[in-house]
C-alpha cells in the first residue's frame, strides 16, 4: 500500500507531465509566425549534455581556445535551449574577445542578447557587446549598443565597467549630457558598493579618484555647453547628489536666484558634510554674507569609524549588509535620515591576517574612533589584539566564545554558542518537548552546537533519542533523511519516536532537509534551529505547514510590532531598497549606539561610556556590554509561520 508521501508525490508527478506538455505545445504554436515573442525555457541538461559542457569548460580554464570554441560552438549548436546553452554563447564571445578579435565578439555576444530568455544574461551579452566594440573603437555603434543594457541585472564590478567604457568614450563621439551621467552613476556605484571594487586603473575602468576629480571640475564649468540637462537633472543622483546641486546653484547665482541657490548650498552642508562639494558650498555662502551656515559649519563635530569587510569570499554578502546597515545607523549619508557627519572609512582584508595587521594600521593612523569588524572568527581575536594595542574599540561580529576576555577595548557582538544553546534548551522544555533527535554537519559549527544543545537539554531533564551526523556537502538529502527514517521506521499513522528534530545548519539547506523528511512522513513535529535561520530565504510557508511550531532562537525578530524594529526597517528599505536582514540590524544598531555616544561625550568619551552604560535598545536585542567579559543580549525565541517568524 502507497503511503502518503508516495501518493501525493505520483499526483504531482502527473501535473507537472500536463504543465510540461502545455508548454512544449505553447513553445511549438509560437514558433509559427512570430518566433521573437517566445521566450525560451533552458531544459535540464542529461548527463551526457553535461559531460561535454564540463569537457568545454576544462579546455576554457586550460587556456586552450581553439579546442574550447568548437566545443562551445558545438554545444550551443546541438542544444539551443538547454540550460548551458547561455554560458556556451557567453565563452563563445569571450574567446573571441580574449584573442582580439572583436568583429566576431560582437557578433556572439549580440547572438547571445538576442536569444537568451535570461535578462541577466542579455544584459551581460549587450554589456560584451558594447566592450566589444570600444576595443574596436566603434564608438558610435559602442554606445548605442552599451545604454541598452539593463544596467540593475549587472554585477557591481560589470556595473563599473560599463558606466567607466561610456565616460572615457573621445568626446567627438559622445555628448557632454551622456558623459555627466555616466560619471553620477559611476560615482554612486563606487559609493554603494561597498567596496573597493574596480579602485585600481585600467583600460576599461575609471578610478574613484579621477572620477570624482571629473565631476568637481564639471560642477564648477560655465558656458552653455556645459549647462544642466533634463536628462542629468532626471538622473536620481544618491552619493552624487552635491555635484548636480552645486551645479544648479551655480546657473541660479548666474540668473540672479540667490535664495534658490543659497537653499541648494545650505542642503549639501547639512546633507553631505563630507562630500568634495562642501568646502565649496561654504565659500559660495560665504560670498552671499549667510553667516547662519558658516555657524553650522562649525557646529559640526565629525569622527572617523574603521571598517573591516572581507570580499570575493564567504563573507562578501554579509559583509555589504553589515555595512550598510552601520552607515544606516550612523548617519552617513542622507538616504537614513539626517547626516550626522560621521565618515565610516572601509578596508577590504579580503580575510587574510596579513591585510588585517595593514588594514587596522592605517586605520590607527586615519585617527578613527572604533572599528567594526571582522566578520571572522578566525580573524576576530588577532584584530581585538592589534586595536586594543593602539587602544582603539573594536566590535568584532562574531560568535566566538570568550573574546572580550582580551581586553577592555573589545565589544563582542553576536550571540555565542553556549548562550544560544541555552536558551534554545529552555525554550525546546517550556514547549514540553521531552525527547528530540539531532541532525547535524559534520563540521566544527554543527559538532559544537550539538553537543552544547544536548549538554543544557539533558541538563533540563530532555533526552537526544538519535543522532545522525551529514556530509554537509551532501547534495543529497533524500539519502540523509532515509537514513533517520531507517533509524526510527515508523509506520503510517503512527507517532514518531521523538518530538522536534534540531538541525544546526544554514537556512539554504534547511529548506532541502525540511522537504526530504517530509518526503519520508518525517513530519508534524517542530524543527528547532540556530539563528542561521534567520534569514528572509527560509521557506516559511513549507516548514511551517509539515513542521508546526518549530522555532530557532536569535536576537533580532523582523515582523516584531516594537517601534525601533519598525522604524529601522521602514528607513533601511527606503534608503536601500531591499528588506534587512539581521547583519543589516546589527550594524544599524552598532552606528546609532556610536553616533549617539560620540554626540554626548565626544568622540574619545566613547570607550569609557561603553563600559558604563547598558540598557540600551536599538533594532536586535543588543543592550550592552560587561567590559572585559559579554555583551549583553536579550534574546528571542522565533516561531516559523507561513509569513515569516512571530515570538
Amino acid at each position: 500500500m502507497m503511503k502518503k508521501s508516495e501518493r501525493l508525490f505520483m499526483k504531482n508527478l502527473k501535473n507537472l507531465a500536463v504543465i510540461f506538455i502545455l508548454l512544449g505545445l505553447g513553445a511549438c504554436a509560437g514558433s509559427v509566425g512570430s518566433s521573437h515573442s517566445v521566450r525560451r525555457q533552458g531544459a535540464p541538461a542529461t548527463p551526457e549534455m553535461q559531460q561535454q559542457f564540463y569537457q568545454c569548460e576544462s579546455y576554457y580554464k586550460q587556456s586552450l581556445n581553439t579546442e574550447a570554441l568548437m566545443c562551445y560552438q558545438s554545444y550551443a549548436q546541438n542544444y539551443a535551449s538547454n540550460e548551458n546553452t547561455d554560458e556556451a554563447r557567453y565563452k563563445e564571445g569571450k574567446i573571441h574577445f580574449i584573442n582580439k578579435n572583436y568583429s566576431l565578439a560582437t557578433l556572439s555576444f549580440l547572438e547571445l542578447s538576442r536569444l537568451t530568455p535570461d535578462n541577466e544574461y542579455r544584459a551581460k551579452g549587450l554589456h560584451m557587446a558594447g566592450y566589444s566594440q570600444v576595443k574596436a573603437q566603434d564608438f558610435v555603434n559602442a554606445l548605442e549598443t552599451l545604454k541598452q543594457v539593463d544596467e540593475e541585472k549587472l554585477p557591481v564590478n560589470l556595473r563599473i565597467q560599463l558606466y567607466s567604457l561610456i565616460a572615457q568614450m573621445p568626446q567627438l563621439s559622445i555628448s557632454q549630457e551622456d558623459h555627466v551621467i555616466a560619471l553620477l552613476k559611476l560615482y554612486d556605484t563606487y559609493i554603494e558598493s561597498s567596496a573597493n571594487v574596480g579602485q585600481k586603473a585600467s583600460l576599461s575602468v575609471m578610478p574613484m579618484i579621477q572620477v570624482e576629480s571629473d565631476l568637481v571640475a564639471w560642477a564648477h564649468l560655465t558656458g552653455l555647453e556645459n549647462q544642466m540637462t533634463p536628462a542629468i537633472l532626471k538622473y536620481r543622483a544618491k552619493s552624487a547628489k552635491p555635484f548636480v546641486s552645486f551645479k544648479q546653484a551655480k546657473e541660479f547665482l548666474a540668473q540672479g536666484n540667490s535664495k534658490k541657490a543659497s537653499s541648494l548650498l545650505q542642503n549639501i552642508l547639512r546633507d553631505y558634510p563630507a562630500s568634495p562639494m562642501a568646502q565649496a558650498s561654504a565659500d559660495q555662502l560665504k560670498n552671499l554674507n549667510i553667516a547662519v551656515i558658516e555657524q553650522n559649519v562649525k557646529n559640526i563635530q565629525p569622527f572617523r569609524v574603521g571598517m573591516l569587510i572581507s570580499t570575493g569570499g564567504p563573507y562578501d554578502g554579509h559583509s555589504r549588509e553589515l555595512l550598510d546597515g552601520l552607515r544606516c545607523g550612523i548617519g552617513e549619508e542622507a538616504r537614513c535620515g539626517a547626516v550626522s557627519g560621521i565618515t565610516v572609512i572601509v578596508k577590504d582584508i579580503q580575510n587574510d591576517s596579513q591585510l588585517l595587521r595593514q588594514a587596522i594600521t592605517e586605520l590607527k593612523d586615519q585617527n578613527v574612533t572604533a572599528i567594526v569588524g571582522p566578520l571572522s572568527a578566525e580573524l576576530s581575536q588577532e584584530a581585538s589584539s592589534i586595536a586594543s594595542q593602539y587602544n582603539i574599540p573594536i566590535f568584532p561580529i562574531t560568535q566566538k566564545e570568550g573574546l572580550m576576555k582580551q581586553g577592555r577595548h573589545v565589544f563582542q557582538v553576536g550571540l555565542t554558542p553556549e548562550l544560544q544553546m541555552e536558551k534554545l534548551a529552555i525554550s525546546a522544555r517550556q514547549q514540553n518537548l521531552k525527547r528530540v533527535a539531532m541532525l547535524y554537519p559534520d563540521m566544527n559549527y554543527g559538532r559544537t552546537l550539538a553537543n552544547l544543545f544536548s549538554y543544557h537539554f539533558k541538563k533540563l531533564g530532555g533526552a537526544i533519542s538519535h543522532e545522525i551526523i551529514y556530509n554537509p556537502k551532501t547534495n543529497d538529502w533524500y539519502a540523509e533523511a532515509r537514513r533517520l527514517a531507517e533509524r526510527t521506521n515508523p509506520a503510517e499513522g503512527q507517532k514518531l519516536p521523538f518530538d522536534a528534530i534540531f538541525i544546526p545548519d544554514s537556512y539554504i539547506n534547511i529548506n532541502s532537509v525540511a522537504q526530504a523528511l517530509a518526503s519520508q512522513d518525517i513530519s508534524g513535529i517542530p524543527l528547532l534551529g540556530t539563528t542561521a535561520w534567520n534569514d528572509p530565504g527560509l521557506g516559511f510557508s513549507a516548514i511551517a505547514l509539515d513542521f508546526p511550531k518549530s522555532f530557532f532562537i536569535d536576537a533580532y525578530n523582523p515582523s516584531a510590532q516594537d517601534a525601533e524594529v519598525i522604524k529601522f526597517k521602514q528607513i533601511f528599505k527606503t534608503g536601500f531598497g531591499r528588506d534587512p536582514r539581521l547583519l543589516s540590524a546589527y550594524g544599524y544598531d552598532l552606528g546609532l549606539l556610536l553616533k549617539d555616544l560620540g554626540q554626548k561625550n565626544g568622540p574619545a568619551g566613547i570607550r569609557s561610556a561603553l563600559e558604563s552604560g547598558q540598557g540600551y535598545h536599538g533594532a536586535t536585542g543588543l543592550r550592552g556590554f560587561v567590559v572585559g567579559d559579554r555583551p549583553v543580549i536579550e534574546t528571542k525565541t522565533l516561531f516559523v509561520t507561513e509569513n515569516g517568524v512571530g515570538e
